[in-house]
């Protein structure tokens, strides 16, 4: 095989490896699928969990008023949660924190939260400005990892908007780890705070990264010799 044809499988290689291995997702939820009625806990649905995450919780509500909301609404089908404060109350603070546990030292790359407004029975978006945040903490962290997005509802066409938070530079090790959601700061108006899902991923594993670099500088040397 000459040299040509040796870059051509090797970089095939990678490209192949890249797109089968680019990051490991350790959970995630749609909240399809949940059996929330109201109260301060809704047990969901993962769609994704990967084998070093041990356990994971159900969600617990954080809201001034009495919890989640109940989902006999009809807003998006169901298919998320809501909390029964309007966020307009000085103060309020409307989310969720769930508990997960790893048995697996990972380098974090990306939290996606997909978060929105509605009214008070759930029936329709309501285009507001909030802030949305959230904590990660426990475990190996030495004080919380926390980040804000102040996320404007005005102009949105969808439902709810899609906001990716970078972690990258993060590393947990074995151990239980919370994670906390909220909504506050709402501009004018009232609203109420409401989630359509939750992802935590990773960036590649060392030992894929080093095989990666090491495919790499083989095709650079071989590109070389030519």
């Amino acid at each position: 095989m000459n040299n040509m044809k040796k870059i051509i499988l090797i970089t095939s290689l990678i490209a192949t490896a890249g797109i089968a291995n680019a990051q490991t997702t350790l959970f995630s939820s749609n909240f399809d699928s949940n059996t929330l009625t109201g109260g301060s806990a809704a047990a969901i649905t993962w769609d994704t969990q990967d084998t070093s995450i041990t356990a994971i919780s159900s969600l617990s509500a954080i809201s001034g008023g009495a919890g989640f909301a109940n989902l006999g609404a009809t807003y998006s089908n169901g298919d998320n949660i809501y909390l029964s404060n309007n966020l307009n109350t000085t103060g309020a603070e409307e989310g969720y924190s769930f508990t997960f546990t790893t048995d697996t030292e990972w380098e974090l790359a990306t939290l996606n939260l997909i978060a929105g407004h509605t009214t008070g029975t759930a029936d329709s978006d309501q285009n507001y400005i909030s802030d949305l945040n959230f904590s990660l903490s426990g475990g190996t962290l030495g004080t919380a990892v926390t980040g804000s997005s102040t996320e404007d509802y005005w102009n949105s066409t969808e439902a709810y908007n899609s906001v990716d938070f970078d972690l990258t530079g993060t590393t947990i090790g074995a151990g239980t780890y919370t994670l906390s959601v909220t909504m506050d700061n709402l501009n004018s108006g009232g609203a109420f705070a409401i989630y359509d899902g939750v992802a935590l991923t990773t960036v590649p594993e060392p030992a894929y990264a080093a095989l990666l670099f090491g495919l790499g500088s083989f095709a650079l040397i071989l590109r070389r010799r030519k």
